[in-house]
């Protein structure tokens, strides 16, 4: 993971963190997480503000939604598009 981009490692931990602690909800079954910026910032080496960035980034695309200590994933496969 250290030989990619930072948008790229962010997109691989939400995904793998969805396959690990994800759980779908009841409104369109998107996968959440329940993680800081600050924790998801630290398990991938940036900061939480380059964290933040590519989330609102993620977000306007329509890939994720963001809630204090909260991500759910709407689009796995576009997040998986970004590592490759």
């Amino acid at each position: 993971m250290a030989f990619l981009n930072l948008p790229a490692r962010l997109a691989k931990k939400l995904v793998q963190l969805s396959d690990l602690y994800g759980r779908e909800t009841a409104h369109a079954a998107p996968v959440e997480v329940r993680l800081t910026q600050e924790e998801l910032a630290s398990t991938i080496g940036a900061t939480r503000e380059s964290v933040n960035k590519y989330l609102q980034y993620f977000k306007s695309k329509g890939w994720v939604t963001v809630q204090k200590g909260r991500i759910a994933i709407l689009d796995r496969k576009a997040l998986q598009d970004q590592v490759y």
